[in-house]
């Protein structure tokens, strides 16, 4: 595979809605924005795959009654639970050279070693001999997918759209949030329970989806980046991308390690915007990264 250039890579904040993050993801790929983000979800919710008809048992005004979200995602697959799961999406530009298939099994590739970092035993399933349309991610075979001690743990999905592929995937961290089980059909859960596993229940450990997130960033970038201010070798470098009276376009920004960051971020006139206090910026890359806390540095990367 031809080598990409992904500009952008980092953590995204978890206040973000389920539609919010869903749009998020539809509008870098729209716009070709070459980008690795992983998130958690704000609140339990479900996904659906793009133009996949909600499920019978669904009543869409009881479910948001019980304070739960539901959401189209801009990719294909099946349904897909979250609240207590770790999420990747990762835009990449069409072009020649640049495989489809060698994407989606980068970031299968990236998942099974985030779960062996946790000491668990992890394989992909890169094809599938399911010929219908997965109803439920976790429970059904499916192509692009992760298991763990020989049960499924996550579900990866692709969509091309017009200047971009844009790759979506999934990845249970502990039991799904009582609220959100308990609102499924019994025959679900079951399924769930036999067919599915979590990081947290195949480790026999709690697994804090935090943690798992961070790692799972570092698992993408595999290996050190450098700090453009002290010059040291270090895992996470980070920058402003969105800030009250700061306008990245201005000059080109530097990354530094958490230490020489906050040092400069004392001496400041603006203040940062943070997940409690947020405003929009005028430059149109700020605005779309305005909820981006922190990014890391990814050069040339071949998968």
């Amino acid at each position: 595979m031809e080598q990409a250039r992904i500009d952008s890579i980092g953590l995204t904040d978890s206040a973000l809605s389920a539609t919010e993050q869903m749009a998020f993801d539809e509008r870098l790929a729209l716009e070709a924005q070459p980008t690795v983000r992983v998130f958690t979800w704000n609140s339990p919710a479900i996904s659906l795959g793009f133009k996949q008809a909600p499920p019978a048992w669904l009543e869409e005004a009881r479910w948001r009654d019980a304070e739960l979200e539901l959401v189209e995602r801009p990719t294909g697959g099946g349904i897909a639970f979250h609240g207590s799961d770790v999420s990747i999406s990762v835009v990449a530009p069409r072009r020649a050279g640049v495989s489809p298939h060698a994407l989606v099994s980068a970031a299968c590739d990236s998942a099974t070693r985030l779960c062996r970092a946790y000491g668990l035993e992890a394989t992909t399933e890169l094809v599938s001999g399911q010929t219908s349309r997965v109803t439920y991610c976790l429970t059904q075979s499916s192509p692009y997918a992760v298991f763990v001690c020989g049960r499924k743990a996550g579900g990866f999905a692709l969509r091309r759209f017009p200047d971009s592929w844009l790759v979506q995937g999934s990845l249970l961290v502990r039991p799904l949030p009582a609220v959100l089980a308990e609102a499924l059909p019994r025959g679900v859960r079951a399924a769930l329970e036999e067919r599915a596993v979590s990081l947290s229940e195949a480790s026999g450990k709690w697994v804090d989806e935090a943690d798992a997130a961070q790692r799972w960033l570092a698992e993408w970038v595999g290996g050190m980046m450098r700090c453009e201010t002290c010059q040291k070798d270090v895992p996470t470098v980070m920058r402003v991308v969105a800030a009250k009276g700061y306008n990245r376009s201005l000059a080109r920004p530097l990354y530094n390690c958490r230490e020489c960051f906050e040092k400069k971020e004392k001496t400041k006139p603006y203040a940062q915007i943070s997940r409690k206090t947020r405003e929009p910026t005028q430059n149109r890359q700020d605005e779309m990264h305005e909820h981006v806390q922190s990014e890391f540095r990814l050069g040339e990367f071949e998968r």
